[in-house]
């Protein structure tokens, strides 16, 4: 008996020593995952966009914002639902730095959840139209959480000056889902998504009648090489002053939504690029744009992948979780590339798994990390923290969430039964200790 208790208590540190020994291990991916994605530490993300309204005297602001909840410190009210208030506080100042006015938006949040699924980013978005005096304006957001008091100041870049011609332009980034134009809140960047994009242009100031455009990728040596082929054409002009904005916060772009509005001026149209399909990975463009083939404004487009998987922050963590669905080979091509080219080159690897080829953005290994970003959160044991490693984890990564999920006791041991209706498929996990289970049976 004192024989068999000293041989556990040395099978017992070696295995907390092995553990402890695995997680100070600067080469175990997991132990270096960031499970941030663009929203993180974030009060609110806006973008902006001004333009002439009603006359010539007028300017509007159009501020379109997203809150991302999870960011909130969620209170419990007397209906048993967590709310909090954000607080956003727009401020304009001239170029001296008095502030000439100021307005304030008060946002109730309220969810049914003290703390929502860290593997998905909760938003609520708003928006807010603010009319100003013709002239150059600083304009400043702070925002403010309520409850915790926490807050965080950003600036609004309503206009984009171009340094050599001094011509000043506003920028709106639109995706087009469906019929509805969907504007892109992403701190005044385009989102990275499998939807058609559309730029909408504003010159406040000057009025051009012939333009045309051109985007390339912008090498630099802190981005990754990529193949772009230069997108040019013209530039279209719409038959509207200012944009319309529904309650959906999705834009209007015809003539008959205003309709109310007032007087028409000849000058100051929107203008508008249509970009069909995704023709971007996340990175950093440059967007010039020509008034009868002389250029008057080059402006920088960052490309983001707002709610990109955090399991691919960490390249090494990304390839040990595609074990399970990617071959030897194509993980040693992706090895293979430098490190600042990894990523890239698993964006190429997946190509041929991409169901819509016609745009950048691939669905399928967008919802494969998406998986294990799950799996990792949902499925991690105490002897194994990395979820995507798991049997359980394995399963769901490659199959998704089963229809139904049974648990019984089978020889005194508990059984968790995963049934796919539409694949036609059983998967039967047996505990082997308490919270981990092991694969004993598929059934097709």
């Amino acid at each position: 008996m004192f024989k068999k208790t000293i041989n556990i208590i040395l099978f017992s540190a070696i295995f907390l020593f092995a553990y402890a020994l695995n997680a100070q291990n600067p080469q175990n991916p997991q132990r270096k995952i960031s499970q941030k994605n663009f929203y993180s530490n974030k009060l609110a993300t806006i973008s902006t966009f001004t333009e002439i309204y009603n006359n010539p005297d007028s300017m509007k602001l159009n501020l379109f914002y997203s809150l991302p909840i999870e960011n909130y410190l969620m209170k419990q009210n007397e209906k048993g639902y967590y709310q909090t208030i954000s607080r956003l506080e727009v401020t304009f100042s001239d170029k001296d730095g008095v502030v000439k006015f100021y307005k304030i938006i008060q946002d109730t949040i309220i969810s049914q959840l003290s703390v929502e699924n860290k593997s998905e980013t909760t938003i609520k978005n708003g928006y807010v139209e603010i009319i100003f005096p013709k002239q150059e304006m600083e304009i400043k957001i702070r925002i403010t959480d309520i409850n915790s008091k926490k807050s965080e100041t950003m600036e609004a870049h309503n206009l984009l000056i171009d340094s050599t011609t001094k011509a000043k332009v506003s920028l709106l980034f639109i995706s087009e889902k469906g019929n509805e134009n969907i504007p892109n809140i992403l701190n005044n960047s385009l989102e990275y998504s499998p939807f058609s994009k559309k730029i909408l242009l504003s010159f406040p100031y000057s009025e051009y009648d012939n333009l045309s455009y051109k985007i390339n990728y912008k090498k630099s040596e802190d981005q990754p090489s990529i193949f772009f082929k230069e997108i040019s054409g013209k530039v279209k002009t719409l038959d509207i002053n200012f944009i319309t904005v529904n309650n959906d916060y999705s834009v209007v772009l015809e003539r008959e939504s205003q309709a109310t509005a007032g007087n028409y001026y000849s000058a100051n149209f929107i203008s508008l690029i249509e970009l069909q399909n995704n023709p971007f990975l996340p990175g950093e463009y440059t967007l010039e744009i020509f008034n009868n083939n002389k250029k008057i404004i080059t402006a920088p487009i960052k490309v983001v992948w707002a709610d990109q998987p955090f399991s691919l922050n960490n390249i090494d963590f990304a390839l040990q979780a595609s074990s399970i669905f990617l071959t030897e080979n194509e993980i040693d091509e992706v090895r293979s590339a430098n490190r600042k080219n990894q990523l890239i080159k698993l964006f190429d690897v997946w190509k041929k798994f991409d169901l819509s080829p016609q745009n950048n953005f691939n669905e399928t290994m967008s919802e494969f990390y998406k998986r294990v970003d799950y799996a990792f959160l949902h499925y991690s044991t105490f002897a194994e923290k990395n979820g995507a490693l798991t049997d359980r984890g394995k399963v769901y990564i490659l199959n998704g969430a089963p229809t139904q999920i049974q648990e019984l006791f089978k020889l005194q041991k508990l059984n968790e039964i995963w049934t796919y209706s539409n694949l036609i498929k059983q998967f039967t996990f047996e505990s082997i200790e308490p919270g981990v289970f092991k694969l004993v049976e598929v059934k097709e």
